[in-house]
């Protein structure tokens, strides 16, 4: 008896929330309005921008590890090698921006006083006088070396990159060869760069110079004279012998193209007791 009731129970319970699901199915769905379509327009758009903003960071955060494996990992076991190719970069960036303005200047592909010689650019005798470029370079040491005796006529540069002063010289008479022969030394700086600029002359008829083992050459021409253009990574070396039969050596950590109207500048400008 008690089971039956149960079931019985059961029976209307059942019955009770269908005609409650019927009835609620039978009222009308509401239409959404404009404002309400509008925010969930809204709510897609935040998500979607969230999404990407997410995904830049992704991004950026695996592009900043890529550059750390590529440059920061290699730097720690070849220091010297990573200087070397990042100054050998911003050398020649240096020299490509010098040469873009020389270009506009002149309104031609090739600039004046530049000779193409395979795949260097090679600065010759400029009509135009370098001096202008120059900075003060030290006048007041220039002026110190009037009365000072050299071994022979040193050729003075008439261009130095900017900010460049004249820091000291070194005069070294030769033991042996004459009076005219000995090396004479002119040192400029600027901060953390340095250009020496050797001039030496012998009794030999020959260079007096080698460059280091390891040492990258190349065989160009300054002002209508071969010479050899050395790097060692880190810095470049430019040799020459000019008319006189003084072997010049101008070497410096910096930009190609500025190693290369250094020399070809030289003798361009007056002595300290010329100016």
């Amino acid at each position: 008896m008690l089971t039956l009731e149960m079931a019985h129970e059961g029976y209307w319970e059942r019955l009770l929330k269908e005609v409650i699901i019927r009835e609620i199915e039978r009222q009308p769905v509401p239409t959404p309005t404009d404002d309400q379509w509008a925010e969930v327009w809204r709510a897609v758009q935040r998500r979607r921008s969230e999404e990407k903003k997410l995904r830049r960071r992704r991004f950026l955060v695996a592009a900043a590890v890529l550059v750390f494996l590529l440059a920061g990992v290699p730097a720690v076991f070849y220091p010297g090698v990573i200087a070397g190719w990042g100054r050998q970069v911003l050398g020649l960036a240096q020299g490509r921006a010098s040469m873009m303005v020389t270009e506009e200047q002149g309104g031609g592909s090739t600039p004046p006083g530049v000779v193409m010689q395979g795949a260097h650019e090679i600065i010759r005798d400029r009509q135009e006088s370098l001096g202008a470029d120059a900075p003060e370079a030290g006048r007041a040491l220039r002026a110190e070396l009037e009365d000072r005796e050299f071994p022979f006529a040193v050729k003075w540069p008439a261009y130095l990159p900017l900010g460049f002063e004249l820091k000291g010289v070194e005069v070294a008479p030769a033991e042996t060869g004459g009076a005219d022969a000995g090396r004479v030394r002119l040192i400029y700086g600027k901060g953390s760069q340095t250009v020496e600029i050797l001039q030496t002359r012998t009794a030999e008829e020959r260079g007096v110079f080698s460059s280091g083992p390891g040492a990258q050459e190349e065989i160009i021409t300054v002002s209508g004279r071969e010479a050899r253009l050395t790097s060692d990574g880190h810095s470049y070396t430019l040799y020459f012998q000019d008319d006189d039969g003084v072997a010049v050596q101008v070497k410096g950590n910096i930009a190609r193209e500025d190693i290369i109207r250094i020399a070809a500048s030289l003798g361009k400008a007056p002595g300290p007791a010329q100016e």
